[in-house]
């Protein structure tokens, strides 16, 4: 047998195979290293580019509402509040109402002195107890956010009466709707939710996926996700609608997504079931501190047309029956004075179907005022 070559590299383990694996460790975290800080500096200019307002409208906070209004905001008060600023602890003598809500009762498309809250105030304005109307409303806020408000700072006005005004939009998914924050939350709390399923099922398509400490704050997953958002497709716009009696009707709540009105015409679905939990919550805190809860139910625009089947209006009543709650439905005066504008017109192919007009706000404060007014001999 002959002698082998000296110097000749053995097949396996010599030397200039440790070498080779160790320059292609050190290249492989090289191009690592350099494609993190790639996507580093992709999402640095990424989020750079969006665009920001300089005061910004929402304050998001570590609190357990999730956000409020920003006081820097003109417009707002110190209290956060789209009101002026109201004594703390509350004057004797006054009587007082306090009003949760989202964009409807904060008074999108309205001026301050005309949102239900002010009309109500000034209805209510008589010889006796001075009366007081305090509106906390908060753009985008869902039930949850409404209970958590009152439980952490809408007590500490001590309201007699707590109305909670109810838009069809209140179940909607809340990483969706809570707009103008949501990259701002990273985590929202499993409470929020009102149908796990669904949003573990339709968020993360419409998002993106959620990553470990980035959540879905990443800005280029962003990006890469609208890219491929289902609801850029024609065939989208069909899902917002459903057919009756040979009627093509609209059925959305919400501009985020596809969930239909008709989870709310059943009162033992996940968002009816949701919905019990949270206001039996608010309700025994408010009749805890000495107040009376009433719920507003406040209709969809495309709810006034003659002869819409849908109606969560008959839930509530039997809801409210059940629990012998004082709820204050205006969809049946609406549609009476729908020709007087209760809500805007549509701009060409969209519709606010949300939002009431001046002239709905002052119908809705008329259907309040017996409600919520102190009673006779205060």
């Amino acid at each position: 047998m002959g002698r082998p070559s000296r110097g000749r590299p053995h097949a396996r383990g010599g030397p200039l195979s440790r070498v080779s694996a160790r320059t292609l460790a050190g290249n492989a975290l090289l191009a690592l290293a350099a494609t993190a800080l790639t996507l580093a500096a992709g999402e640095a200019a990424l989020r750079a580019t969006r665009r920001r307002p300089r005061i910004p409208m929402h304050v998001v906070c570590g609190c357990p509402y999730i956000y409020g209004m920003n006081p820097r905001r003109p417009g707002i008060s110190a209290q956060g509040l789209r009101d002026r600023v109201f004594a703390i602890p509350k004057p004797p003598g006054t009587w007082r109402v306090l009003v949760l809500g989202d964009s409807i009762a904060y008074g999108v498309g309205v001026d301050p002195p005309q949102t239900f809250a002010k009309v109500l105030e000034r209805r209510l304005a008589r010889p006796g107890p001075r009366v007081e109307v305090v509106d906390a409303g908060v753009m985008g806020y869902t039930a949850y956010n409404e209970m958590e408000y009152y439980l952490a700072r809408g007590r500490d006005f001590q309201p007699d009466v707590v109305v909670v005004a109810f838009c069809m939009n209140d179940v909607a998914d809340p990483e969706l709707h809570w707009s103008g924050t949501r990259r701002e939350v990273p985590d929202v709390p499993a409470e929020a939710i009102p149908d796990p399923a669904y949003h573990a099922t339709h968020v993360a398509r419409l998002l993106g996926p959620r990553l470990p400490f980035l959540g879905r704050r990443s800005e280029i997953l962003r990006r890469i996700a609208l890219l491929r958002d289902p609801r850029r497709d024609p065939s989208w716009k069909e899902r917002l609608y459903t057919r009756v009696a040979g009627r093509r009707w609209p059925t959305y709540i919400t501009g985020e997504d596809d969930l239909g009105i008709g989870v709310l015409t059943d009162l033992g679905s996940p968002q009816w079931r949701w919905l019990r939990a949270v206001y039996g919550r608010l309700r025994s805190a408010v009749e805890a501190d000495g107040g009376r809860l009433v719920i507003l139910v406040v209709p969809l625009a495309y709810q006034l047309e003659d002869g819409y089947p849908l109606r969560p209006q008959d839930a509530f009543r039997a809801y409210c029956a059940d629990q012998r709650l004082v709820c204050v439905d205006v969809l049946a005066a609406m549609r009476a004075h729908r020709g007087e504008g209760m809500f805007p017109p549509p701009q060409g192919d969209w519709a606010d179907i949300w939002h009431p007009t001046a002239a709905g706000h002052r119908l809705i404060a008329d259907a309040l005022a017996p409600a919520v007014a102190p009673p006779s001999g205060r």
